[in-house]
């Protein structure tokens, strides 16, 4: 039986791709903006749930269709 592996017919742009890896100093901008506000004594969760939401997706995007 021969070998067969799926690939996605599905592939990103190459600026989408570039924009996507770029997103990691932002993500990393915003853990340190979300840290300050934490000393601040506000309550974050909402931002961190939406940032780790974020970063599920960026890593999703390029490792599916990257």
């Amino acid at each position: 039986m021969p070998d067969v592996t799926a690939k996605s017919i599905f592939k990103l742009p190459a600026d989408m791709r570039q924009k996507l890896e770029e997103m990691s100093s932002d993500i990393e901008a915003a853990k340190a903006a979300i840290e300050t506000l934490q000393k601040l004594g506000m309550d974050t969760r909402f931002l961190e749930d939406k940032l780790r939401w974020a970063e599920e997706v960026r890593e999703t995007l390029l490792k599916e269709f990257g």
